[in-house]
């Protein structure tokens, strides 16, 4: 008796390895894309909690500019050339428990991140304030603008 050719096509003894790397293939490229997702969200959240920092730092340097420096004192520092404060005094306790006058100097620092402090004169202060920081290669700024009047 003539077996037909039908029969003979439904044989798979050359295919089972073939289909068992092609599984793994396509579980190997949905794992590399899960794992670069994963990685992604890692940097963004360590790149969002270094800016939520340095916001909550820049709110506090404009804060105690604002609400315990005098009117002189800010042209004080301005005139003086006293707008930097540098990494070194970039913390909370410093600018907290020491006078904020003190915290600024007038050498422009070299090492990123420094807080700049900008004074447009009249009779109401515009006190400006930046923080120049780097991520990743990257140079970012954040701004900050507090208002001080002459009372």
């Amino acid at each position: 008796m003539l077996v037909p050719d039908i029969w003979r096509l439904n044989k798979k003894e050359g295919f089972t390895i073939i289909e068992v790397l092609c599984a793994l293939s396509i579980i190997i490229v949905l794992f590399s894309y899960i794992m670069q997702a994963e990685l992604r969200n890692i940097r963004l959240k360590q790149y969002l909690e270094l800016k939520e920092k340095y916001i909550c730092l820049l709110e506090e340097v404009s804060k105690e500019l604002t609400y315990n420096t005098t009117y002189l004192e800010l042209i004080n520092l301005s005139d003086n050339g006293k707008i930097y404060i540098d990494n070194e005094n970039m913390n909370f306790d410093k600018i907290k428990c020491s006078k904020i006058a003190d915290c600024f100097t007038d050498k422009t620092p070299l090492v990123k991140p420094y807080i700049v402090m900008l004074i447009s004169r009249d009779k109401v202060l515009k006190v400006n304030t930046r923080i120049y920081f780097k991520y990743v290669n990257k140079e970012e700024m954040i701004e900050c603008e507090s208002f001080k009047g002459n009372y």
